[in-house]
């Protein structure tokens, strides 16, 4: 029960933040316009600074575990070739393809990985999620700006790829956290007070433009897709990294981490993301908030599991 509980108040606040957007889009408090206006302004101020932060202020002195970060590392790569091989057999259109392979690969770690963390093992336990986003959030920013670039319709082009990988705010963002993090540098105490409000103001901004932009017609058009998307991402993906991270002798909050990886649901960025660079931003904001709903369950199946054999 304690399970369902943990999953239950970690997702039940992100479905708060996308039913107010869902209402005010439809008592046409805001357009469609401005939403996109205000998603385009979390992509480039909000969610930088939140990665930025979440990194900058890990304590890498007491939490550094050189060998979950290559076992993410290792995982995370092979998440990403395994999703962009397979959909290459069931997902012909190059904009839905790369969202799929976002879907896949991409989970919410920066807002589920410290709250599970503290639930299950306590408030100690909040540096090592931490530190583990400074190297998983880079990596999915770099290989999402990748695979939407390389399936945005045009011809694909190393050169400009890279380009848009280097110009990626949310790319730079994350290389920036890393360098202060590694260099030990530190900012003035109002300057990164500021940066941390400005931070907090992403994922309830990010959420409700989601939430607004969001609609049901088209979740019926893309129900195949949907159902694809989310039972890999829920189910699959974590029925396959797990037990191979048990196997390596992972037990504790280690293991709790490698659960907020492959068992969250889809990043939110994901989302934003697609619609900044061309793809499918609709099928990806569906599966962002289908993976969501259905994460409720999904993670108190996996943490149930965990406890019973108590690995965690």
């Amino acid at each position: 029960m304690q399970s369902l509980i943990i999953s239950f108040e970690v997702v039940l606040p992100l479905f708060i933040m996308l039913a107010i957007g869902y209402i005010v889009r439809l008592v046409k408090m805001v357009t469609d316009d401005a939403l996109i206006k205000i998603n385009r302004v979390c992509f480039h101020v909000f969610l930088p600074l939140l990665l930025f932060i979440s990194i900058y202020n890990a304590d890498i002195e007491t939490v550094f575990n050189p060998r979950l970060l290559l076992f993410a590392f290792i995982a995370v790569l092979c998440l990403f070739t395994a999703a962009f091989f397979i959909t290459g057999a069931f997902v012909k259109e190059p904009r839905r393809r790369s969202v799929m392979i976002q879907a896949i690969f991409r989970s919410n770690f920066v807002i589920f990985g410290v709250p599970i963390a503290i639930s299950l093992c306590g408030d100690a336990s909040a540096g090592i999620p931490a530190i583990t986003s400074a190297l998983v959030v880079p990596m999915y920013n770099v290989l999402s700006v990748f695979v939407l670039s390389a399936f945005s319709g045009s011809r694909p082009s190393l050169g400009k790829t890279l380009l848009q990988i280097c110009k990626n705010p949310l790319v730079l963002s994350s290389a920036a956290g890393v360098i202060m993090l590694l260099s030990g540098v530190r900012l003035p105490v109002l300057i990164t007070d500021v940066a941390g409000d400005l931070a907090a103001v992403a994922t309830p901004l990010s959420l409700v433009v989601l939430g607004g932009l969001f609609k049901f017609s088209s979740a019926k058009k893309n129900k195949r897709a949907l159902i694809c998307g989310v039972l890999a991402k829920l189910v699959i993906v974590p029925a396959i990294m797990l037990p191979i991270a048990a196997a390596l002798g992972f037990r504790g909050v280690d293991l709790v981490v490698c659960l907020s990886i492959f068992a969250s649901p889809i990043a939110i960025a994901s989302f934003t993301m697609a619609q900044q660079m061309g793809a499918d931003y609709e099928l990806a904001g569906e599966l962002v908030v289908f993976s969501a709903a259905f994460s409720i369950i999904t993670i108190f199946v996996f943490v149930f599991i965990l406890k019973q054999l108590m690995l965690i």
